[in-house]
């Protein structure tokens, strides 16, 4: 299975959540038709490989099973609508794809008006495991 089968799109090839891609992957991803990646991982992993193959990427760490702050939240809400303007198909990461990244997943549908409840009502309609603990739902529930 390549990883780009390890997306889980919540809008057809246009925005999604996945697992931290080997980076042996990454060409391939890029060749898939991804055109934008966002990572939540408190390292730098993969940043320089993303550059290389062309990809946009947007890296602001998170500390594992925590929640982000309102500014990350804010810039990573910036990049996804400038992303989704260029037509950039665009993935979300942290180590399994799942709590930061479904966090901020989340977060970005939020801003779009949307409650905290019907947001992950839908999200966990396609990824039961997304936002994983419940600081980060205490989160989401604190932007309503």
């Amino acid at each position: 299975m390549s990883h780009y089968e390890k997306i889980w799109w919540l809008e057809d090839n246009k925005i999604g959540g996945m697992p931290k891609p080997p980076v042996e992957e990454i060409a391939n991803l890029k060749k898939s038709g991804l055109g934008a990646i966002a990572s939540f991982l408190e390292g730098q992993d993969n940043l320089e490989e993303y550059r290389e193959n062309g990809i946009e990427f947007f890296w602001s760490p998170i500390v594992d099973d925590e929640a982000p702050t309102k500014e990350q939240v804010a810039e990573f809400v910036k990049f996804v609508e400038k992303t989704l303007e260029q037509g950039l198909s665009l993935a979300v990461h942290c180590k399994g794809g799942n709590g930061r990244a479904g966090t901020m997943l989340a977060a970005y549908y939020m801003s779009k008006g949307k409650s905290s409840e019907e947001v992950l009502k839908f999200m966990r309609g396609i990824n039961p495991r997304a936002v994983a603990t419940e600081v980060q739902e205490q989160f989401l529930n604190s932007l309503n």
